[in-house]
């Protein structure tokens, strides 16, 4: 779907099948954040920050995905601020989830070198 440092200009629902998000360590080798599944969304990050794409997304099996891009979404947001909120609100709480998951698995990380 993408690697990490492409540009992002746009997220992604899944419809069909699952695609795994993934971190290349130098040395180690891939290391998986997540699978996403039918119904989940991912992509989102760079829409809000406009920073290049922290991971690889990488279809698990064939897949299906709705997209939406940078433009589309603005687009949105300014005409219904009732969709917006809610929109906005579900990426905050996605953020949130997946800011404490990459956590546990921090303090996981540590506590197996030792350095914890």
């Amino acid at each position: 779907m993408f690697d990490e440092g492409d540009p992002g200009n746009r997220c992604y629902l899944i419809t069909k099948g699952a695609v795994r998000i993934s971190k290349f360590i130098p040395n180690i080798g891939e290391e998986a954040l997540a699978v996403l599944k039918v119904g989940d969304y991912f992509g989102e990050m760079a829409l809000i920050d406009n920073f290049p794409r922290s991971a690889y997304a990488i279809a698990n099996t064939d897949i299906e995905v709705l997209a939406i891009d940078k433009i589309e979404l603005d687009y949105i947001l300014n005409m219904d601020h009732e969709l917006a909120n809610k929109l906005l609100w579900k990426f905050t709480e996605t953020l949130s989830r997946r800011l404490r998951e990459t956590n546990e698995k921090m303090a996981g990380f540590l506590a197996l070198s030792g350095g914890f």
